[in-house]
């Protein structure tokens, strides 16, 4: 018995002492992206309209045929606003032409010619995928995060589909990561680590229309370090921002009230916005009515956007099962994260609930701070699991 025991033990202590080199955690990050490319290709994997995903073939994935519609009108996309306000257009008018996309993606699908060469931009985002999870694999390792937990964040299903599915998501989660990595080195290099957090929130801004609920990050990481630069530099970043901030709020105003219009016909557990807002208890008094129905489509909301959620379509029932198993740790994560995170990591958190209360609800748009968001999951299960084997032990 006690021969048995001292095996479990140094089967822990192996275990635990399991360790895995930086080259080893690169490598592991390019191999897991290659080879689920070329299972894609064997086994023809499809999104949920049934088209194929692969590094071989044009993916209409999402609003991929939105964006695609702008491709050679990348430049004239950025000064469309200025002009058409500048020969007397109205406010009404300007929303009502219809909503236009941040123009990097398509300038992406341009330079790369995605429609006749996809293997070229596929192999860019494989790259960028693998690069980008081993960054945040580092960022684990600051953490004191097990090998386990960082060979988990390589695998996380979530992001290898997007590292073949086409879309804003990889560009924006890269430029989160940026905007991170910038932000948390401005005291080591003030110069560079505000360039690099400038550069990645201008570059949000072009990607996609949500990022301007990041625009209180910006101004958090300019106040938490304002000691490192003068007044009148401060006032002249706050200025830049501020202005950016400002033209593309007109710039993405028509794309706002579309998808607000939209997001009106779709259901969460079979009940409609409009349902919930008008009151799901109609016995109880208005206030209590009101406050209880607009704090569970809040939850509902936040509980779809976390991946544990019915399909929106014909989603084939592998793709939801694996959605879901990352919203068991991304649900609670982000609860943990405005419980244990930083300052920065709850108003970027902040930042990108805030869209998908307002608008829809879906997983894919908390893919940027998914792995914080899995670090922080992880944190609370590994502290229930403590919890409640020190109660079971007393």
């Amino acid at each position: 018995m006690n021969k048995k025991n001292s095996a479990i033990v140094d089967m822990k202590a192996l275990l635990q002492s399991f360790e895995l080199s930086t080259a080893h955690m690169f490598l592991l990050a390019i191999l897991s992206r290659v080879l689920f490319a070329v299972l894609a290709v064997m086994i023809v994997l499809k999104d949920e309209n049934g088209n194929e995903v692969s590094p071989l073939v044009e993916v209409y994935f999402g609003d991929y045929e939105f964006y695609n519609k702008f491709v050679l009108e990348i430049f004239s996309m950025l000064q469309a606003p200025f002009l058409f306000f500048y020969h007397g257009g109205s406010v009404g008018a300007w929303i009502a032409q219809g909503p236009t996309p941040g123009p990097f993606f398509p300038w992406l699908l341009n330079v790369f010619d995605y429609s006749t060469h996809s293997l070229a931009l596929a192999s860019v985002y494989l790259i960028a995928s693998a690069l980008l999870v081993f960054g945040w694999v580092l960022y684990y390792r600051t953490k004191k995060v097990s090998v386990w937990g960082q060979l988990a964040l390589i695998a996380f299903p979530l992001l290898l589909w997007y590292s073949l599915a086409i879309s804003t998501e990889l560009p924006m989660s890269v430029a989160v990561f940026m905007f991170c990595c910038g932000a948390l080195n401005i005291r080591r290099s003030p110069f560079w680590g505000f360039a690099c957090t400038l550069s990645a929130f201008i570059l949000m801004l072009m990607i996609r229309p949500n990022s301007l609920s990041l625009f209180p990050a910006m101004l958090l990481v300019i106040f938490l370090n304002r000691d490192l630069m003068s007044k009148w530099c401060a006032a002249a970043v706050v200025m830049l921002i501020g202005t950016l901030f400002m033209y593309f709020v007109v710039y993405y105003a028509p794309y706002f009230f579309m998808i607000k219009e939209s997001a009106l016909v779709l259901t969460y557990w079979e009940l409609y916005p409009e349902q919930y807002l008008e009151g799901l208890f109609p016995n109880l008094p208005l206030l209590v009515n009101q406050v209880i129905s607009n704090g569970a489509l809040i939850v509902s909301k936040i509980i779809y956007a976390s991946g544990l959620r019915p399909s929106y379509s014909d989603t084939p029932i592998l793709l939801v099962s694996l959605r879901a198993i990352g919203g068991i740790w991304i649900l609670p994560g982000i609860f943990y994260c405005f419980y244990l995170g930083s300052w920065l990591e709850r108003v970027l958190l902040l930042g990108f609930l805030l869209p998908l209360l307002l608008t829809v609800a879906q997983e894919r748009y908390l893919l940027p701070i998914a792995p914080l968001l899995l670090l922080y999951g992880g944190m609370f299960w590994k502290d229930l699991h403590l919890r409640v084997r020190g109660h079971f032990c007393l």
